[in-house]
């Protein structure tokens, strides 16, 4: 059905772009439809190269859907009088085939919900694309498309197809690291564990996941500290609380300079190392590990823009320039950009971009601004550190392969294991979990809760591991059951009136728990989801600017 539609589309398009006088006709019903437009907008011919252009097709035309109506209905025959110029055998019949695609409402009708169904995409394109994408990012961006997706809004056949893709793209993109994104998503201090259902995702799994990823980036293993720190972060307390990591704070300058919050500043505010390479098995290693892990770039488009800049350095003219030579050049090319788009003197062209790098930025005479970063090019030491980062992922990749072998178990009692890491025993006095009762307030008592980690919990994990000595297994978790997800509004099944929901902000008051529920969830969402729906404004401004008509 939808197949047919986008055809259908794209014959308008081309009829249009391949005969002026109806396309005259066109400028002219836009022009008496809206005065004020200085230069008309043109019809926009998708390419399979570029991101999102077909959803830029549909949008275009279900824009100029009044003016494309209006020629029909006062220039009909002029229309077929225009086909019939033309030298091609099935002239009059591809004309006739247009105009009657433009009269029929239901036609118009299913381009909406095309357009409705490319949108959600269109902003996860601009998430994952953009040059600071975070793996927190991915997964996250991937839980608000299966709760888009995932609704009675949705037709049973597109529903069932996308969640199926998405789930498909989740196991075999991530495959064995399915954890790592976990990680990523915990360590974000504006979720922490907040979003995942703990039916499926279990304290253990957690534990273990963030000790064998602090293992393999770092070459030993953690101390107790690191697991009560671990305890604490999800909690919320000591460092790790939300006053004194300045999450509010940073949430609003992010806000006033139109971007999203740092979150590797964040964390590296409260990093008590001397040492920026040193190891910290210890409570700060929990600092180190969410720097390291949140400093991954989850996509190819740094290299893609360094081999750009290698490009425009290493020309025709400067062909005999080493490889040496051209790095360092295109080294300091690159630092310098990064000053002067900090202090705002870089000049925006109105060529269709995505990512985060179209935000406006700030004004130079700002008196709230964040110092630009440095790149790890910057620091001669990074490099080495880099390269023992990926000695050890690939020796850690090289170990995944094996099989695992059983080790001999210890004679020591469980009791004796907790003690040697610092954990408390069954005489210990128990600890005040806040966070634990703010999420039974919201969730209550019954059905699915969030994952807030404890020091009992924590306890029974290690020991646990430890009586086994095997590595654990990776994780492998469906989207449909590793988060919680907000409630989605109610309508009728297949309702073609109803649109999917992009934006998860909602205006409902909180009078129950549910609402209270729902609200707490859709925050944490909102979270990555408003910057896509930011950048995908911008990308349909920077759309119109790119592709108007002449000057009338």
């Amino acid at each position: 059905m939808y197949s047919g539609i986008i055809s259908s589309a794209l014959d308008v398009v081309r009829w249009f772009n391949n005969h002026s006088g109806a396309l005259e006709l066109l400028h002219q019903a836009q022009k008496f439809a809206d005065p004020d437009r200085l230069r008309p907008l043109v019809l926009i011919l998708p390419a399979k190269t570029r991101w999102t252009s077909h959803f830029q097709c549909a949008a275009r035309l279900l824009l100029l859907s009044v003016p494309l109506r209006t020629v029909v209905v006062n220039n009909k025959e002029k229309l077929l009088d225009i086909a019939a110029k033309s030298q091609t055998d099935n002239a009059a019949a591809t004309a006739r085939k247009v105009i009657a695609s433009i009269e029929d409402a239901e036609f118009w009708a299913r381009l909406d919900r095309i357009h409705a169904h490319l949108e959600p995409l269109a902003i996860a394109t601009n998430i994952l694309q953009a040059s600071n994408t975070r793996l927190d990012h991915v997964l996250l961006t991937l839980a608000n498309l299966f709760r888009i997706y995932n609704s009675d809004n949705i037709e049973p056949d597109v529903r069932e197809r996308m969640t199926k893709q998405l789930e498909f793209h989740w196991n075999k993109g991530a495959g064995v690291d399915q954890g790592i994104f976990i990680l990523a998503v915990f360590l974000n201090p504006y979720i922490r564990g907040y979003c995942f259902n703990r039916e499926a995702l279990s304290t253990a799994d957690l534990i273990t996941v963030a000790e064998d990823t602090f293992a393999r980036l770092f070459g030993c293993d953690p101390d107790a500290d690191f697991s009560d720190a671990l305890v604490d972060y999800s909690n919320g307390v000591a460092e790790f609380s939300d006053e004194r990591m300045g999450l509010e704070y940073h949430q609003v300058l992010a806000e006033k300079q139109g971007t999203d919050p740092n979150i590797v500043r964040i964390w590296t505010l409260i990093d008590r190392s001397n040492e920026p390479l040193a190891i910290c098995p210890g409570r700060n290693g929990l600092t180190r590990l969410a720097i390291r892990v949140l400093s991954v770039a989850a996509n190819s488009a740094g290299p893609e823009r360094a081999f750009s800049s290698f490009g425009a350095t290493h020309t025709k003219m400067r062909n005999r320039l080493g490889t040496d030579t051209v790095h360092k050049t295109t080294t300091v090319r690159m630092a310098i950009r990064r000053e002067y788009v900090g202090a705002g003197l870089v000049r925006r062209r109105l060529k269709r971009k995505l990512g985060l790098d179209n935000e406006p930025l700030s004004t130079p005479d700002s008196n709230l601004q964040f110092e630009p970063e440095p790149e790890s090019s910057d620091n001669p030491g990074t490099e080495n550190d880099f390269e023992k980062i990926c000695a050890a992922l690939v020796s850690a990749a090289i170990d995944s392969l094996e099989p695992d072998e059983a080790e001999p178990e210890e004679e020591d009692s469980e009791e004796a294991e907790m003690e040697a890491h610092g954990l408390p025993g069954v005489s210990s006095e128990p600890v005040a979990n806040t966070a634990q009762a703010a999420t039974a307030a919201v969730f209550g008592q019954s059905g699915p809760r969030p994952l807030v980690l404890s020091a009992d919990e924590l306890a029974q994990s290690v020991a646990r591991r430890r009586r086994t000595r095997r590595k654990p297994k990776p994780l492998h978790i469906p989207l449909e059951h590793l988060f919680l997800y907000p409630s989605a509004p109610s309508s009728s099944p297949g309702d073609s009136t109803a649109r999917p929901r992009c934006s998860l902000s909602s205006q409902e008051p909180a009078s129950d728990p549910d609402s209270n529920r729902d609200a707490e969830l859709r925050k944490r969402y909102d979270f990555i989801w408003r910057g896509g729906v930011r950048n995908y404004t911008h990308e349909m401004l920077l759309c119109e600017l790119s592709h108007p008509g002449p000057h009338s």
